[in-house]
This record gives structure tokens, sequence and C-alpha cells, in this order.
């Protein structure tokens, strides 16, 4: 440090020398003030730089450099009054093109942006093409006059055609302007005369995104990989994307680069995303090793039920039961642990141990309509149609668009003759929702049946039975004709029943009493 001062006081006396016959002894000592002020703001000594560069102005009114050196020192000591005041002497002092371009920037610090502008528009009036001017202007019409602002970014980009920040500036521009398409050509152009342009990409992607081309939006992401290997964030964005417009085999490519990258082995979220894409393709296999290595990392709650759902398409249940059980230990109150566990004990024939865990979940969420939904369908097979019937209500108050509870509900009165004229618009608003629904138009029918339109129930069942071979809808069209009369046709139908469902005690018997 002591080598270093030494030097710079050798410079200022040389220089002080070469000037003594020309000055005055006053602006000789102003000079020498002013070198020992720019000497003490290199050793970053800024009390004794303030203190020189006062006592130049103060011997040397004309002092310009003084001045501007000084104005910094006080904006960085927090004197904005003392800059002010001295801003305000020098715009009087001086008036070429370098100190309106320094006062322009001091105006941008201090706020006053019209002053500021004032400044630049001058310079610009005699030299058109100065781009510092130019691209503080269009960053000050960006804020205060976006339309103008883009013509300055023109004029600006004409001039340095390679600045890719430039284009991306511009293209903020015209996003707030609402000009997607123009926003989207300048970002292009950044990313064309700089690739590595990710701040340009990412935006790029964003605009792709929110115009659902989830293609386009995926390629930039994926592209920015290649400048960032590192960046985990981008690889499961772009794996998204890809997801999203359902090109899977790319979504693959890019969790699987993600992974071979040096720490990507310890990513979880890649692995589940990996497990999200072979169970989309029915590779229950490959999905339950990735979720496993999910697990390993990060055992949530989220991947012990995906581990659950492999574990039940591969056919084994009791495997799912007891990785819901781990999940259910590490989470009691996750009434979705809850939900798939009652499922799995369904599938086990468990129903006291379904009944109990779908009860928790509808507890813990009443707003889990699927929850309601498989109970009330435990609680009516199981003939407890009174305690289905509150679950199926609240099913459709959660979704009165779905159609499989409405005609769920509908039926299931209508076959126990109650409320008959409630189960008649619950099917028929089913039936607006899937109109060629032959399930639908079945439980339509047998409304019918139960009000005594035979007719009408005739026709309905058969339209449905032509759509669907069922042994339901052809008992219920047995059940048809046996009331019309027409016991040779009643006859056919209970036998075509019993060979699709030959076990059928209930139809056998109304054969038995038809034959009699």
């Amino acid at each position: 440090m002591k080598n270093t001062a030494i030097g710079l006081s050798l410079v200022v006396f040389i220089q002080a020398a070469c000037f003594s016959v020309e000055l005055t002894e006053t602006k000789y000592n102003a000079y020498l003030h002013f070198l020992l002020g720019e000497i003490s703001i290199r050793q970053n000594d800024f009390s004794r730089a303030q203190y020189e560069l006062e006592q130049t102005i103060k011997l040397d009114r004309s002092a310009v450099n003084a001045y501007k050196d000084l104005i910094y020192i006080y904006l960085q000591s927090g004197k904005l009054e003392e800059a002010r005041l001295l801003a305000r002497t020098l715009k009087n002092l001086s008036d070429n093109a370098n100190t309106k371009l320094f006062l322009g920037g001091y105006y941008v610090f201090a706020g006053d942006t019209a002053s500021a502008v004032a400044q630049y528009e001058d310079v610009l009036k005699n030299d058109s093409d100065n781009s510092e001017c130019l691209v503080i202007l269009a960053g000050i019409y960006s804020e205060t006059n976006p339309e103008k602002s883009i013509s300055y970014w023109d004029r600006y980009i004409s001039l340095n055609p390679d600045s890719a920040e430039a284009y991306y500036r511009k293209s903020a521009v015209l996003r707030k302007l609402k000009r997607p398409e123009e926003a989207k050509s300048a970002l292009e152009k950044a990313v064309e005369v700089q690739p590595s342009d990710l701040l340009s990409r990412i935006t790029l992607a964003d605009i792709y995104q929110n115009e659902e081309n989830y293609a386009r939006a995926a390629k930039e992401l994926d592209e920015c990989t290649e400048f960032d290997k590192g960046n985990y964030s981008l690889y499961i964005r772009a794996g998204e994307l890809y997801t999203l417009a359902k090109d899977y085999d790319n979504a693959k490519k890019v969790f699987e680069r993600a992974l071979a990258q040096p720490q990507g082995n310890k990513n979880p979220i890649l692995y589940f995303w990996l497990a999200l894409l072979y169970e989309n393709d029915k590779d229950w296999e490959n999905a339950r090793l990735y979720i496993e290595k999910s697990i390993e990392l990060k055992p949530d709650t989220a991947s012990f039920i995906k581990l659950g759902y492999y574990y039940t398409q591969m056919n084994s249940v009791e495997k799912a039961l007891k990785v819901l059980t781990k999940a259910s230990s590490l989470d009691p109150k996750n009434a979705e642990v809850n939900f798939f566990l009652g499922l799995g004990y369904i599938d086990m024939g468990k129903t006291g141990k379904a009944e109990k865990c779908l009860l928790k979940a509808v507890n813990l969420n009443p707003e889990m309509a699927d929850a309601h939904y498989y109970l009330a369908t435990l609680y009516e097979q199981s003939g407890k149609f009174k305690k289905a019937l509150p679950h199926l209500r609240k099913v459709i108050e959660l979704n009165p668009k779905n159609a499989v509870a409405l005609n769920f509900l509908g039926y299931a009165m209508a076959d126990r003759g109650i409320n008959i004229d409630e189960a008649e618009g619950l099917i028929e608003k089913a039936l607006e929702l899937d109109p060629g629904n032959a399930a639908y138009t079945d439980s339509l029918g047998w409304v019918y049946y139960k009000q005594g339109k035979y007719a009408e129930a005739k026709k309905e069942i058969e339209k449905a039975s032509r759509d669907l071979k069922d042994p339901v809808i052809t008992e219920h069209l047995g059940d048809v004709e046996k009331a019309l009369g027409n016991t040779e046709s009643a006859l056919k139908l209970y036998k075509r029943v019993l060979f699709l469902d030959p076990g059928n005690k209930v139809v056998k018997k109304k054969l038995k009493q038809l034959e009699k």
C-alpha cells in the first residue's frame, strides 16, 4: 500500500510541476488539492478526498471534474442537499456533453426524471447516435412513456444490433403494451444474437406457456439446460411442460439427463416425475422403481400414496396396504392416505376396516367427494341405504355435474320405490350430462316401470339393451314384458339373464314362477 501511495504522489508532483509555469499560485494549489483528492478516492479514503476536493473548488470555482467527484462523494455519504447545490452550480458552469451526461446520471439517482431527460435529450440534439443517452432514455421512457420508449430502443438496437439485453428490455416494454407477438420476436432475436441468454429464453418460455404452446415453452427451457447444466429447476420445468404437451418421450429424456448430472441422483423430484411418466405408460414396474428411489431420498406422504397405487395396479394389494399404513403412521391426519387405505380394504373384502378408513377420510376432509362416493357404495352394497343416502347427496352437493352420482342416487331410490319423482329428475340430469349412456337410459326406464308406465319403460330399456349387453338391463326388460303380460318374451329374457349370470337366484325364482 505504501509503495502505491508513493507512486501516485510522484505522479501528482510531476504533473503539478509541468503545469506550474502556466498556473497562478491559486490555480496551482487548487490543482494540487484535486490530485490529492483523486489519490484519496483511489485509496478509498473518502473523508480525505472530500476535504481535498472541497479545497479545490474553494480555490477554483471552475474545476468541473472536482465538482463531479465531490457530488459523487456527497451522494455516497448521504449528503443529498450538498450534492443538489453542487449539481446546480455545475449545470451553470459547464455546458458540454460530458457534463450533461454526468448531470443526467445525477438526476436519475436523485429521482428527478424530468431534469434527467432534459439533459440526455440535449446531448442527442448534437449527437443523435449517442448510445449511452439512447439506452438511458429508453429505460426512463419504459416507465413513463412506453410507446415512446420503443422508438428509442429501436434507435439503440440499430447502433448495437448484437445487444441481447436491448432486445430483452424492448420485449418487456412490448409486453407492458400488450403486444405479445412483437415481444416474442424481440426475445427470439435476443436468443439469436446470444444463445446463452437464459433470461430471454425463460421469458420466452413463459409467454409460450401462457399461450398454452407447451411444446415451444418446453423446448426453450430444455435448451437452457445446455448452458446451465446444474440448474435442476430448469430440467424439472422443461419436463413438466413436455408432459403438458403430451411429449412424454422428451419429458423422460430431460429428467434422465438431469439424473446424469453430478448431483442429479440426489434429487427426489426427478425420480418422482419419472415415476409419473412411467405411470402414464402403465409401466407399473418402472413406476414403482422410480418412486421407491424418490422415497429413499424424501419419504413423503405423496410418494407413499403413489407407491401404494402402483402395487394395487400390480395386483399386490397387501403390499399396497403395507405401504399406505406406513404413510398413515407418518401423517395420520392425511385424508388422502385414509381414502386409499379404504379402497385397499374394499379390494381385500375387509368392509369394516374400509368403512373406518373412509369415515376418517371424510371427517378429515368433508369436501373429498370420492371418499363420500365409495362410502355410499360400501353402505348401499351392504344393504345400509339409509347410511349411503347422505354421502351420495354430499357428492352431488360438491359436484352437481357428477353424472355417475346422479344416476347412482336416482336408480337406488327408484329401485327401492322411494322418492320416485326426485329419482326421475336426478336420472334426467345424468342423461343431459351423458346422453348416450346406456346404464342411465336403463335407469330412466326403471323409474317409468316403478311409476307403472310400462310402455315408456319398455322403450327406454330396449334402447339401453341394444347399446349394452348387461344381465341387469336384460332382467329389467323381462320384468317390463311380464308387467305388460308378454309372458313368452319375459321367459326368453330371464333365460338370457341366466345364460349371462348362471348364479342369479332372483331371476331363477322369477323364471320358476312364470313356468308354473
